[in-house]
């Protein structure tokens, strides 16, 4: 058997039976094809050039055939056929390339002060962000105008929450087509008053991602895409989503995107629909809330019949930072046409407080916040507790925490102690004296 060795960007197939070796490299690769440069040598001390320097097709069958028959023609291997060893050589050296891992001196790095965000508060650079929400909560219409927002380069709501710079975005979609994906571009763009941009790209999918990452890898790089868009992981996963192998080999297939920012789509896990907003997860295996490095939930408001929804994007989990603050937002759907199409859609910022029912949804910290800022009044832990229904203990642990990132003031000592907003504090000192 052949052994492989591997040296930076130069891939040898040793031969020792037959004493020649096969030397790959200058690659390339596309969404289907792997090519290199390959020289054919003895492994004696001559190495004497038997064959080469060509430029060769590791994939395509035809090319391999077409070069043994040459080969056999030229010259005999022992006892072998130059197809064997051509063949192994070939399919080695393309797995290998496949799987390779690149190694970086981490002090050779350029460090930023924070980690680098494409949307800061909200959307990671070059990582897997997870938004997920039960269905008809509007993901796949905030998913549009994430894409818009990073294609244009405008906030994402109003003035509120713009990328750090315009890129290009590849939208990868398995749940509806392009026809419907351009409806929902349309009415986003009326609402912001603007063309549809010209950087934004869509790609239905039908196949699941191990088939098709090679296609969307080799898309995403021609397009030079800063973000792509899972719509979503359920089907793209193309299994049973609460198998660790099924959802390991989906989020192994995203990270392939790299460094290409990537926001995935998914559905509630059954397990958590009946919990908090804040507590809910993706559904399937817990790897599609362990390996993505931030998760978001997203909830909307119960209104059937209106015109608005109110929504609130929830941080659930962040694995670089600390868990960036809830987004309220109002998605404003302008007079029906022919009481059917929506002409534009608007996503308006808001305050999470100013939906009951969506502080309900959000974490302790948030709920307490909102609590403080609707009473407009110091409140004791004891008040706090009783009005949220929650044991005192836990109040007091995050009174602390709150306190100490400078959010609230505390007033008062021993049992007399009452806690306010610091914001509310700065606004009128003599309310609080």
């Amino acid at each position: 058997m052949p052994d492989l060795v591997i040296q930076a960007e130069t891939y040898v197939s040793k031969w020792p039976e037959y004493n020649v070796a096969l030397t790959f490299d200058r690659f390339s690769e596309t969404a289907n094809d792997i090519s290199a440069s390959l020289l054919i040598h003895l492994l004696s001390e001559s190495r004497r050039k038997l064959w080469g320097p060509v430029r060769v097709t590791l994939t395509r069958t035809s090319e391999i055939n077409q070069l043994a028959r040459t080969l056999n023609s030229l010259c005999q291997v022992g006892d072998s056929d130059w197809q064997v060893i051509i063949s192994q050589a070939f399919s080695d050296v393309a797995e290998a390339y496949r799987n390779r891992i690149d190694v970086i001196r981490l002090a050779d790095l350029d460090v930023p002060d924070t980690p680098p965000e494409l949307i800061p508060g909200f959307l990671l650079d070059h990582q897997t962000t997870v938004i997920a929400a039960e269905a008809s909560s509007g993901k796949s219409y905030l998913a549009t105008a994430i894409a818009v927002s990073v294609a244009t380069g405008l906030p994402l709501f109003g003035e509120h929450y713009a990328p750090v710079e315009p890129r290009p975005v590849l939208y990868v979609d398995w749940e509806t087509d392009g026809e419907i994906q351009a409806h929902r571009l349309k009415r986003i763009c009326a609402g912001l008053d603007i063309e549809r941009p010209a950087h934004l790209w869509y790609a239905r999918c039908t196949r699941n991602l191990q088939a098709a990452i090679r296609q969307i890898k080799h898309w995403s790089a021609e397009l030079g895409a800063g973000l792509v868009i899972i719509d979503s992981i359920g089907p793209a996963a193309g299994g049973e989503l609460e198998k660790s192998e099924v959802a390991l080999q989906a989020m192994s297939c995203l990270n392939e995107l790299h460094p290409a920012a990537r926001l995935v789509l998914a559905h509630i896990s059954k397990s958590s629909r009946e919990q908090r907003a804040s507590e809910r997860t993706p559904i399937g295996s817990v790897f599609f809330y362990n390996i993505p490095r931030s998760v978001w939930i997203l909830q909307r408001g119960s209104a059937e019949e209106s015109d608005a929804i109110d929504c609130a994007l929830l941080n659930v989990k962040s694995n670089i930072g600390r868990q960036r603050a809830p987004i309220a937002y109002r998605m404003e759907f302008e007079e029906p046409l022919d009481g059917l199409i929506l002409p534009s859609v608007r996503f308006v910022p808001s305050r999470i407080d100013d939906s009951p029912e969506l502080v309900e949804h959000a974490s302790l910290p948030t709920r307490i916040t909102a609590l403080l800022r609707d009473e407009r009044r110091p409140m004791s832990a004891a008040e706090i507790a009783e009005a949220l229904g929650i044991k005192q203990n836990a109040v007091r642990a995050i009174l602390a925490r709150l306190r100490a990132n400078g959010k609230l003031v505390r007033f008062g000592s021993g049992r007399e102690i009452t806690w306010a907003l610091a914001a509310d504090r700065e606004e009128d000192d003599s309310e609080w004296c």
